[in-house]
């Protein structure tokens, strides 16, 4: 996940982000919020799946990967605010899925429900501290690199900007994944342009172009090994429902 993340943040342009923020919250926050009700009540009513299990579901699917529709997207030269909007809506929608998918999770395992304020000051705990987690890697990162010039050693640095924001802001309890994205974000815009020689920004732009193509090919080839053909059939109608 972290090579995911931080590779796609890593590209995004923070003056396009800014100037589109507001359509990118909207969607990656309510939009996400809203998407995960709708899909777990119609599961819910349909396959008369437990409605805490439904949500489970709707938090689960909320978060679109747009790749295919990106890669349409260039080869139709369309609206580039439509793109950025699209790409950085992708990015956030991760966090607010998994923090939303941790708070139904333990909402439906919890012996008292929570009331919405409780819920919802922990989901605003949990991404801010994350990207708190996140900004403070992507400088340090960046600080760093202004110390040595070698490809090699940045590409190595880089990637321990994304692993280790991951891994602390799981040890943090806030959120892993808006850490990545944070740190991604600041190294990319402002530490790769900084302290990184062209040659070096060339050479890590490859390298995480690279990783994120070799993590995403593992993770669909592990979903493909895992699904069982039977199983398939078998759970057809709630699959239907799902899609």
């Amino acid at each position: 996940l972290p090579a995911l993340l931080f590779e796609a943040s890593w590209n995004l342009n923070l003056k396009e982000l800014m100037r589109n923020w507001v359509a990118v919250v909207v969607l990656a926050v309510p939009g996400v919020c809203i998407s995960m009700l709708i899909s777990g009540y119609i599961l819910h009513r349909t396959c008369g799946i437990a409605f805490p299990l439904a949500l489970l579901f709707g938090a689960m699917t909320a978060a679109t990967d747009p790749i295919s529709v990106l890669a349409l997207f260039r080869k139709l030269g369309l609206n580039k605010r439509l793109s950025t909007v699209l790409e950085a809506e992708s990015l956030f929608n991760d966090g607010t899925a998994v923090v939303l998918f941790k708070l139904v999770l333990a909402l439906s395992l919890a012996a008292t429900t929570p009331g919405i304020f409780e819920t919802s000051q922990e989901f605003i705990v949990t991404v801010l501290g994350g990207a708190l987690c996140g900004v403070a890697f992507g400088f340090a990162g960046s600080l760093a690199t202004r110390y040595f010039d070698d490809h090699l050693l940045e590409i190595t640095l880089t990637a321990l900007v994304a692993y280790g924001s991951f891994l602390v802001g799981e040890q943090l309890h806030v959120s892993p994944v808006i850490a990545v994205l944070m740190a991604g974000i600041v190294i990319g815009n402002y530490g790769s342009y900084s302290h990184m020689s062209a040659s070096t920004r060339i050479a890590v732009n490859s390298f995480w172009e690279y990783a994120a193509f070799l993590v995403n090919s593992i993770v669909f080839l592990l979903i493909g090994l895992q699904i069982n053909f039977a199983s398939l059939i078998a759970n057809g109608q709630a699959i239907f429902w799902g899609v």
